[in-house]
C-alpha cells in the first residue's frame, strides 16, 4: 500500500457537506481551535482502531481508539438529516491512468450505537464516474444491489491495449521497409509482396509485445496473444477500420449505458461474481452475436479480461482495503509527563509504552535507526544517546546522556520530554515495519507509512518549532513516512517555505489547510482554504485573521500607544 492521496468527509463531525482533501507527503493542517483541524485526524484514527478491531471495514466501530468520538451520534453532523455518513479514500485502479477513489457509507442499527454498518460503496473514478459499486442493509429487509460499469471499463481497457498494438505495429512497419533490418520483408520477399504477408506480420508483433509489468503469475495479466487487432486494421496496415469499430463502440454504449447491474437476495455472497457472469453472457448473446468480425478475436478477448480478470480483482482488492490502515500512526499533543520512573503502559500519555518499546529493539551501534536517533539528538542539542534502565520488569528509567554525563529525564525542561516521543515514535515506526531487501545483510526497505500528530510545537522553543521541519523531513525521506500534522507553528511553517525556496523540498510536497471559523460566510462558502508553497517560498494564498499578522497587529499597537503616550 502507498501513501494516501485523498480523502473525503461527509457528515462526520463539523463537515455536513462532501468535503475533500489532497494529502501530500507532509501536509499541514492549521487554523482556529474548533474549526475541524482534528477531524481529519479523527477520521484515519477511527478506521486504524477499527479495522484492527474487527478486521475489515463492514463494521465501523466507534468504541476505542485514540479518536474518542464515543459513538455513532457523538461523531455524526449535529445538522444532518439523515443517519448516514460517509468517507473516502484513494483506491488504486491498475493499468487505469486516471485517479481512483472509494467511498465507504455507514449508518447505525440504533441511534447511539457503537458500531455503524458498511450500507453502500462507491469505486469512482477522480472524474466522478462509477466503476463499481454495493448498496445492501443487512439489518433489515432490503435486498443487495451489485453494479459495474461495464462500458467506461471496455472504452478504457480498449483504447489501452488499442493505442500500444497501433504504435508498435507502425514501428514494426518501418523496420519491415528498412533493408537493412533483420525483420525487413522488403529484403526476402520485395516491396510488391509486402502486402500479402498480414500474417507474419502480425506473428512478428506479438514476439516483440512488451507486457507491461504484469508477469504471468499475477491475477491481472494480461497475455497479448489473445488480443488480435488484426480485423481493425486494413491492409495498408497504417490505417485503423474506424468504421467497425465505431459500430461496435455505439452497440456497447447503448446496451450498457447504464452500466450492468443485478438484484440478489440478501446474505448471498457471491452477487458480485453472478453480475459479472450475467454480463458475460449479456455481451455474448448482444454484442458477439451481433458482430461475428470480434467473437474469437481482438474486442472479445477485453470483455474476458474485464469480466474474468479485473472486477474480480476489484472486489478481491476491495475486501482486503483494510489491511491498508494498518500504517497509520498517531502521536496527542499530550505525549508526555515528567516523571522519574515510567511504567510500561499509561492511558493519558504515549511516552510510557514509547519506552517500553524502544527498550525491546534490538539493534547494533551503526544501524540506521540508531543513527537517525542520534543524529536528531545532536541537531536539537538534547545530548549524543537515549539511555533505557528497567526495573524489575514493570517500569523505566530514561536518561539523555551528554558529552558522557546521564542526566534523568525529568530533571531536564519540560520541552525535552514533549519532544522526545517523537523521536523515539519515527524509530518504532521504521523499526516495525522495515524487512530485508533481496535477502541483502543489513540492507532494508520501509514500506510507507502515515504518523499523524497533533501540536508537536507543544511547549518547545521558536528555534525547535523552525527545526521541527527539518526533523520531519529527515523521517519521512529515511523511513518513507507520511505526515499529517495539525499544528499553529508559524515558525515550522515558515521553515518549510525556506526548504522549498532552497530546493530541499518540491512545491508538491508539502500541502497547507487553513481551516475557517464555523458558521463564518468563510466556512459556509467552504470549511477551509488550501494554500500552497510556491517554489520561491512564497504562500499562494494569506492565511486568516490571527496567524501570521499577529505579530505586525501586535507590533503595530505596541508603536500606535507608545506614540500616543
Amino acid at each position: 500500500m502507498g501513501y494516501f492521496h485523498h480523502i473525503g468527509l461527509e457528515n462526520f463531525r463539523l463537515f455536513s457537506k462532501r468535503t475533500t482533501f489532497s494529502l501530500a507527503p507532509i501536509t499541514l493542517i492549521t487554523g482556529i481551535n474548533n474549526s475541524g483541524k482534528s477531524s481529519l485526524i479523527k477520521s484515519f484514527q477511527l478506521f486504524n482502531s477499527s479495522s484492527q478491531e474487527t478486521s475489515g471495514v463492514n463494521v465501523l466501530s466507534f468504541a476505542n481508539g485514540k479518536h474518542n468520538l464515543g459513538h455513532f451520534g457523538k461523531a455524526i453532523n449535529k445538522k444532518s438529516e439523515t443517519k448516514q455518513m460517509t468517507f473516502e479514500f484513494d483506491f488504486e485502479l491498475p493499468l487505469i491512468d486516471e485517479n481512483g477513489c472509494l467511498s465507504l457509507t455507514y449508518e447505525p442499527p440504533f441511534e447511539d450505537s457503537e458500531n455503524a454498518i458498511l450500507v453502500a460503496y462507491r469505486i469512482f473514478l477522480a472524474s466522478g464516474e462509477t466503476i463499481l459499486q454495493g448498496k445492501f442493509k443487512e439489518f433489515d429487509e432490503d435486498r443487495n444491489n451489485h453494479y459495474f460499469n461495464f462500458e467506461k471499463l471496455f472504452k478504457l481497457f480498449s483504447e489501452k491495449f488499442d493505442k500500444p498494438f497501433i504504435d508498435n505495429t507502425l514501428e514494426l512497419l518501418e523496420e519491415l521497409k528498412d533493408w537493412n533490418s533483420d525483420l525487413s520483408l522488403v529484403h526476402s520477399q520485395g516491396w510488391a509482396n509486402i502486402n500479402i504477408n498480414n500474417a507474419e506480420i502480425f506473428k512478428l508483433f506479438k514476439n516483440k509485445y512488451i507486457r507491461n509489468y504484469i508477469l504471468e503469475d499475477h491475477p491481472l495479466f494480461f497475455d497479448p496473444t489473445l488480443y488480435d487487432g488484426e480485423p481493425f486494421f486494413v491492409k495498408d496496415f497504417d490505417l485503423v477500420d474506424w468504421e467497425s469499430k465505431k459500430q461496435i463502440e455505439d452497440s456497447i454504449s447503448e446496451l450498457f449505458k447504464n452500466g450492468i447491474s443485478a438484484v440478489f437476495t440478501q446474505g448471498e455472497s457471491k452477487s458480485l461474481f453472478s453480475t459479472a457472469v450475467w454480463a458475460k453472457f449479456y455481451w455474448t448473446v448482444t454484442i458477439e452475436n451481433k458482430f461475428p468480425i470480434i467473437k474469437e478475436r481482438g474486442w472479445s478477448a477485453v470483455a474476458d479480461y474485464i469480466l474474468n480478470n479485473y472486477i474480480p480483482y476489484l472486489h478481491e482488492s476491495l475486501a482486503s482495503f483494510h489491511g491498508r490502515f494498518d500504517s497509520i500512526q498517531s502521536l496527542s499533543s499530550l505525549r508526555a509527563n515528567t516523571s522519574r520512573l515510567y511504567a510500561n503502559t499509561s492511558d493519558i500519555v504515549d511516552i510510557n509504552t514509547l519506552i517500553f518499546e524502544l527498550s525491546q529493539m534490538n539493534l547494533s551501534e551503526d544501524d540506521k535507526i540508531i543513527s537517525f536517533i542520534k543524529k536528531q539528538l545532536l541537531f536539537f542539542d538534547l545530548g549524543e544517546e537515549i539511555e533505557i534502565i528497567r526495573h524489575q520488569g514493570v517500569a523505566s528509567e530514561i536518561n539523555i546522556v551528554k558529552k558522557g554525563e546521564r542526566t534523568n529525564l525529568a530533571d531536564l525542561g519540560y520541552g525535552y520530554s514533549q519532544f522526545l516521543p517523537l523521536i523515539i515514535k519515527v524509530a518504532l515506526i521504521a523499526y516495525n515495519k522495515r524487512y530485508f531487501f533481496n535477502g541483502a545483510k543489513d540492507t532494508f526497505n520501509y514500506p510507507p507509512s502515515i504518523l499523524l500528530l497533533e501540536e508537536p510545537e507543544s511547549n518547545l522553543h521558536p528555534s525547535y518549532q523552525s527545526k521541527l521541519a527539518d526533523f520531519i523531513v529527515a523521517a519521512a525521506t529515511e523511513f518513507n513516512i507520511q505526515f499529517l500534522v495539525e499544528s499553529h507553528s508559524e515558525y515550522m511553517i515558515r521553515k518549510f517555505q525556506f526548504l522549498i525556496a532552497t530546493k530541499k523540498l518540491m512545491t508538491e510536497d508539502v500541502n497547507i489547510y487553513y481551516f475557517h471559523q464555523p458558521n463564518s460566510p468563510e466556512f459556509d462558502q467552504a470549511p477551509y482554504r488550501k494554500i500552497e508553497i510556491l517554489s520561491d517560498g512564497r504562500l499562494s494564498k494569506e492565511f486568516g485573521n490571527g496567524f501570521f499578522d499577529e505579530t505586525p497587529r501586535l507590533l503595530s499597537d505596541l508603536f500606535n500607544s507608545n506614540f500616543n503616550s
